[in-house]
């Protein structure tokens, strides 16, 4: 039996280079770690057939990025790593071919061709992939998506369709290197954030019994898409966002009030989390943290510092050097 070990480089790009033996999968091991995350490998028990490994890593604007090939292994979280490499992180898993199976919390879940899962590393899990399976992983910090600990709190594949088949294509252009290097990095990751936010939302919005939408709920989604494109001008406000959509302050208000949010409130998101994705992109590391937070529409820096401490809990200077420390000890 034999597998293939992708080896990490100094180039954006790292790809499948050689081929090892079965005792040699810890070099499989170290290698999707430095990669994606830190993740403990295992042949699985009675396979008859080959097992094999090929991966595709990439790192963009503070994303990590894995396309991945594998067969006869079974692969879960590291002990060491649960409290403290992968805290702080989710994985969005895109299984494009085959099947395997992920175990977590006394559950499993089938994981199948053309579905996607959303999941929390650092708990204890397990996914088996028996025969040959395909996927593409995303790690990302957990607070750039919508309420990650209840999204995360549920093992439970879903399609891949609409925004989330979107993103897995931009996704697949950046891992395999189909993305100019002189292109715009973070202004991608910033639109991959939004498809995958968008598709989130939409999964939990399914799952919560809502059907149809009704003239409110579309008003609010013209409002959200709106927001999405001209957050970053200074001159986004509430009066702006509703002379646009051609309703009246008051409607507007209203309508996003029914789904928990204010307009003022969707522009601050926006322009935090387009902060927090300049701030992880390490190819953003010269800019200051004045600049970056003009540049996605903020005026008064001193309260954009308050807003991203109540945020993720912390200064942006301190996000700046948390993620820089985890990145050097994955």
């Amino acid at each position: 039996m034999s597998y293939s070990s992708a080896h990490v480089g100094a180039s954006p790009q790292r790809a499948l280079t050689e081929v090892v033996s079965v005792p040699e999968v810890k070099l499989w091991e170290d290698s999707i770690s430095n990669g994606l995350l830190p993740m403990a490998l295992r042949p699985m028990i009675d396979i008859a057939h080959d097992i094999s490994c090929q991966g595709h890593f990439r790192s963009l604007a503070g994303l990590r990025l894995g396309e991945l090939s594998v067969a006869g292994i079974s692969a879960g979280s590291r002990v060491e790593a649960g409290t403290l490499r992968n805290r702080g992180y989710e994985k969005v898993l895109f299984v494009t071919g085959g099947r395997s199976h992920m175990w977590r919390d006394g559950g499993v879940c089938l994981l199948d061709e053309g579905t996607w899962i959303r999941y929390d590393p650092s708990r204890p899990y397990r996914i088996d992939t028996e025969r040959n399976a395909d996927c593409l992983a995303l790690a990302l910090p957990s607070a750039l998506l919508p309420e990650p600990a209840q999204e995360v709190g549920r093992l439970r594949q879903h399609d891949i369709d609409g925004n989330m088949l979107l993103a897995l294509q931009v996704l697949r252009s950046c891992v395999r290197g189909d993305v100019d290097e002189g292109a715009d990095l973070a202004a991608t990751g910033l639109a991959i954030l939004t498809l995958l936010d968008a598709g989130v939302r939409r999964e939990r919005s399914a799952s919560s019994g809502h059907g149809r939408e009704s003239t409110d709920d579309v008003l609010c989604l013209r409002a959200d898409w709106y927001i999405r494109q001209h957050f970053a001008d200074p001159e986004c406000s509430v009066d702006h966002v509703a002379a646009a959509l051609q309703v009246s302050r008051r409607t507007l208000y209203n309508v996003l009030k029914q789904h928990g949010q204010t307009p003022h409130r969707m522009i601050q998101r926006y322009r935090l989390d387009a902060c927090a994705v300049a701030f992880a992109d390490p190819g953003q590391r010269h800019r200051s943290v004045t600049d970056i937070a003009l540049n996605v529409g903020f005026s008064d820096v001193g309260h954009f510092a308050r807003l991203f401490r109540q945020y993720l809990g912390m200064t942006p200077s301190a996000y700046r050097q948390h993620l820089a420390a985890t990145r050097e000890q994955i």
